[in-house]
């Protein structure tokens, strides 16, 4: 079984807008008992918002005697623009981003964009651009080659203006990850982002996923299980801790914490399909089915959602609704962008290891993103007797 986190104190709290003013109550609170070690009030207009940041991180800082060396900053929480509008979009444009949908990448892009026009020396507007720009190709909805070029071309304006924004550098972490395959140079980024922001779960979750596919599972493991003691509600985080667990054949420790996060919120996509291969490894094919139609129900048209079901119906011996899912995803492919990967990963499903290997040096032309997790997901394993899919696999730098 995965280890399980001890929480000792929980943060709870409330923020109401009512035009422009402000109120935020917080609370800790002792998770054992339940008791409230410390709450407050702070009413304020929007534009203090930042201060009420600082007084809230001071507040809670002084109340757990947490001392900090040297001389005490003058603000805990960093600020890259002073613009309550241009924070305000950043952060819904975050928010957006986990819904890891089309639609919610397209109104991270506006809210974005709409920071930027705010502030224009706003550096986490320009990184938000850069990592939607990335999420668009890694989840299917953008073709790598024209998205990625466009996202670099964001993350170095977010590091010409803020060069210690740990999220300027998480996007060219992205960057160099997924399109790039420099693996050393996105490694130091994504080190370089959790030294500026230790307490964000964002980068240590994108981080165990690099660690993962280059085979340090129990380095993966340890970074996606801090994600998840950092934020326990991180759908994100916890989406990877289970991502992380399957890619290191730790099958059931991998069921559990996808049924944890789905307990949090049962109707994140996502999970579904993680849920779906770690079943369809087990030999539990009707299962993954289920896990999969789940999956596509919720976010129907989803390229991972497609391909996922595709491979549990092929593997469930349903042939002919994998085959249907085979020639509905080719017409997309022939009106607009489609991952080859998930093409190749439905061949895998039908047993057609040849047309799944051909599909797969496709996915390698195009800079297909999700061609990455074949190096580790178990579900690709019968192509690693393939010699063409092992120099492939050496060509992006993930070979033996």
């Amino acid at each position: 079984m995965g280890r399980k986190l001890q929480v000792s104190t929980a943060l709870e709290g409330t923020v109401r807008r009512a035009g422009n003013r402000l109120r935020v109550t917080a609370q800790l609170i002792n998770v054992a008992d339940g008791y409230h070690l410390w709450s407050q009030r702070f009413d304020r207009e929007l534009k203090d918002v930042f201060d009420v940041q600082d007084e809230l991180a001071r507040a809670i800082v002084g109340m757990l005697s947490v001392k900090l060396p040297g001389e005490q900053p003058r603000g805990l929480v960093k600020r890259y623009t002073a613009n309550p509008q241009a924070h305000e979009l950043c952060m819904k444009g975050r928010y957006y981003f986990c819904k890891f949908t089309r639609e919610g990448f397209q109104k991270c892009i506006e809210c974005f964009e709409k920071a930027r026009m705010e502030d224009p020396g706003c550096a986490p507007a320009y990184a938000g651009l850069a990592a939607t720009y990335c999420g668009l190709a890694i989840f299917g909805w953008a073709r790598p080659r024209e998205a990625m070029p466009r996202a670099k071309q964001a993350a170095l304006e977010a590091l010409a203006i803020g060069p210690t924004d740990a999220a300027a550098h998480s996007a060219l972490a992205l960057i160099r990850h997924w399109y790039e395959w420099d693996w050393a140079g996105a490694e130091g980024e994504y080190r370089r982002a959790i030294e500026l922001s230790p307490g964000d779960p964002m980068y240590r979750a994108h981080y165990a996923e690099l660690l993962a596919y280059l085979g340090r599972h129990e380095e993966s493991i340890e970074q996606a299980s801090r994600a998840v003691s950092l934020d326990p509600v991180s759908l994100e985080a916890h989406r990877m801790l289970s991502l992380t667990l399957f890619y290191a054949r730790r099958y059931e420790e991998a069921a559990d914490q996808c049924r944890r996060a789905l307990e949090l919120e049962p109707n994140f996509y996502p999970i579904h399909t993680i849920l779906a291969l770690v079943c369809g490894a087990q030999g539990r094919y009707q299962e993954a089915r289920r896990a999969a139609e789940q999956a596509r129900f919720l976010a129907p048209g989803e390229p991972l959602c497609e391909g996922v079901l595709g491979w549990a119906l092929g593997a469930a011996g349903e042939r002919a609704q994998a085959t249907a899912i085979l020639d509905e995803v080719m017409k997309r492919r022939r009106e607009a962008y489609f991952p080859a990967s998930m093409v190749s990963l439905i061949y895998l499903g039908l047993g057609d290891l040849d047309a799944a290997c051909l599909w797969a040096e496709t996915a390698f032309e195009e800079r297909d993103p999700l061609l990455l997790s074949f190096a580790v997901s178990p579900a690709a394993d019968p192509l690693l007797s393939d010699s063409r899919f092992r120099g492939l696999l050496r060509k992006i730098g993930l070979g033996d």
